[in-house]
Parts: structure tokens; C-alpha cells; sequence
């Protein structure tokens, strides 16, 4: 199970409550030294979205976490890594 599932199992925020304290338990994991925050890529263009990303230093896997904005509260999912990669790029 993954650190964001523990956290917050739904992936989806219904309430601005459930953002903030999501928030606030990455606040924690980060000061225990559990997650840390990295630098969104952006994939093929700019990010439309307030992302966030996060790294848990355990597993290696990131996390977005998409904020809240006009039209919705936002939700979290596991970064697909690989799609960033581009494949006629060499390896460095």
C-alpha cells in the first residue's frame, strides 16, 4: 500500500477538509524525513493544473497531488514516470 493510500484512500477530495488535512499529514512525512517534495515535469505542455508532486523516499514512487481550483477540490494519483521519458533523447 502505497504512503498517499494510507493517507487518504479515496483519491478524490469531497471537502476542502480532506485537502487540508492531506496536507497536513505530508507536512509531517516530510519533517520525519518519509516525503519529499520534487519538481513537477510537465508533459508535453505547461501544467494546466496546481500540481504538486511528491516523492516517498521508501518506494521511490511520486505522487501528484492536484490542487484545489474553480471547478473542482482536486485529487492525488501515482506519476507515471516512464511517460516522461523521450525515447529519441539518450540516456545520460
Amino acid at each position: 500500500m502505497s504512503i498517499f493510500e494510507e493517507m487518504f484512500p479515496d483519491r478524490n477530495f469531497e471537502f476542502m477538509r480532506d485537502v487540508n488535512e492531506l496536507q497536513r499529514m505530508l507536512s509531517e512525512a516530510i519533517s520525519r524525513g518519509v516525503v519529499e517534495e520534487v519538481t513537477p515535469l510537465a508533459h508535453g505542455k505547461l501544467l494546466e493544473l496546481p500540481k504538486k508532486w511528491y516523492r516517498d523516499k521508501e518506494s521511490g514512487e511520486v505522487y501528484s497531488l492536484t490542487l484545489p481550483w474553480e471547478r473542482g477540490l482536486g485529487h492525488w494519483d501515482r506519476v507515471d514516470l516512464d511517460d516522461f521519458i523521450d525515447p529519441n533523447q539518450p540516456v545520460q
